[in-house]
């Protein structure tokens, strides 16, 4: 019995979702109805110009783009992780600084922007921060 017990626990130590192999990116449509972003699970949201309106752009390594999730709510994108287990994904994902009205990190995630925006109404949860790129 306790050998069973030994060999579920070594199994289970290995079962997170790790990056590996080339980093890719994927790009996405969003509604133009939507004024809201939300990242969670350690992500970096990454606000700028460079991204068309309409458009997000999420970059990380191949195997972890599949668990890589933008779930439209209401008036809002929410990008999530599709995993129970996981670590060091390195999740970007970029979007146009001037589409939205609204932005929300958490579980430690990251938002970062281009340029001095009027006005960026930020929420911050869990260990999360924004600052300015440059």
């Amino acid at each position: 019995m306790f050998i069973a017990i030994a060999a579920l626990s070594l199994a289970s130590c290995t079962d997170y979702l790790t990056p590996e192999g080339e980093v890719v990116e994927r790009e996405i449509e969003i509604p133009q109805s939507i004024n809201e972003i939300e990242i969670g699970d350690g992500m970096t949201l990454i606000l700028s110009d460079d991204v068309p309106a309409g458009k997000a752009v999420i970059r990380t390594h191949g195997n972890v783009q599949p668990y890589i999730k933008a779930e439209i709510r209401g008036d809002e994108v929410i990008f999530t992780v599709d995993a129970h287990r996981f670590k060091d994904l390195e999740v970007t994902v970029s979007a146009s600084l001037g589409q939205y009205d609204d932005f929300t990190a958490s579980g430690g995630s990251a938002i970062s922007y281009d340029g001095s925006p009027a006005i960026l109404n930020v929420n911050n949860t869990g260990g999360s921060q924004t600052t300015p790129r440059n």
